[in-house]
């Protein structure tokens, strides 16, 4: 049985969420990737996500991790994520603007007055809105992460 994008999200959700889902009887491999290097904060996340998914479904269901970008650049594997190549990703927003514009509101120089008022955005109205947007275009939010503030440099 192939397993679908909408069973990985479910499952992935049953594990961050703690809701009960049921597997198929077979064991499911899903792929997740993202662009970070071993011991960054969100692939040390992603493993620990992994192992999560194993031990809550018994085995069932396994994530195996691509870290560092393997599978390509970021809109290459959003792509492939709403494509079901790749089953989860661990994406800025940036790349995603150019299949849901709604999302690039968040890379708007100092909309954010500091990591909790950006937080608590994400996870009202503003969130939802570019949730919605995704997901009319395959991607289903699990949950929001920090990648850090950007800066500007120049030479002169």
């Amino acid at each position: 049985m192939k397993l679908t994008r909408r069973l990985a999200v479910t499952a992935a959700a049953w594990v961050v969420a703690g809701m009960a889902v049921v597997a198929p009887a077979a064991a499911q491999q899903m792929k997740a990737w993202n662009i970070h290097p071993e011991g960054y904060p969100n692939t040390v996340a992603l493993d620990k996500f992994a192992e999560l998914v194993d031990e809550k479904s018994g085995g069932r269901m396994t994530v195996q991790n691509f870290h560092g970008g393997v599978l390509g650049s970021q809109p290459d594997a959003v792509e492939q994520v709403r494509l079901g190549g790749i089953e989860i990703g661990n994406f800025n927003l940036g790349p995603i603007g150019p299949v849901v514009p709604a999302a690039n509101v968040v890379s708007l120089p100092f909309i954010f007055r500091d990591t909790g008022h950006m937080f608590r955005a994400l996870e009202g109205d503003a969130g939802k809105a570019i949730s919605d947007a995704m997901a009319e275009k395959g991607l289903v939010v699990l949950g929001w992460y920090d990648s850090g503030a950007r800066s500007f440099y120049n030479s002169k």
